[in-house]
């Protein structure tokens, strides 16, 4: 039962970063990357002043897709973590049913050694 219900936990963490994926997302602004205009103004003197206004860094299409890529980066790690640990406990788990089995049967063969000797015990006294 608990091995159904890890393996539909893990079914359902591995599914998310993919819907996460299949958002579409469209861009208003055409241009990615910088914007700049500039501007010159001839001063009295002659001397010209040179002014521009520059927009850097992502719009806000790239910006969205940026942080979509890094969220499905974190929920990746995440569910690589979980499952990780998830296996680290069932190994341990399948270790100590392995070490219990191999202690019962010991115990059994025990009995039936001892169960033997006083047979052979009876034996001995009913010849006697």
């Amino acid at each position: 039962m608990k091995k159904y219900l890890f393996l539909a936990a893990v079914a359902a963490l591995l599914t998310t970063p993919a819907f996460a994926q299949s958002a579409t997302l469209k861009a208003k602004e055409p241009a990615i990357g910088a914007k700049s205009t500039t501007e010159v103004k001839v001063r009295d003197n002659g001397t010209m002043k040179v002014e521009s206004e520059s927009q850097t860094g992502r719009t806000k299409a790239g910006e969205t897709l940026n942080e979509a890529a890094q969220d499905t980066k974190q929920a990746g790690k995440k569910v690589g973590n979980t499952t990780e640990k998830a296996a680290k406990k069932t190994a341990s788990g399948a270790k100590s049913v392995g070490k219990k089995a191999v202690n019962g049967v010991e115990k059994a063969g025990q009995k039936i050694d001892n169960t033997a000797e006083k047979g052979v015990e009876k034996v001995k006294d009913a010849v006697d």
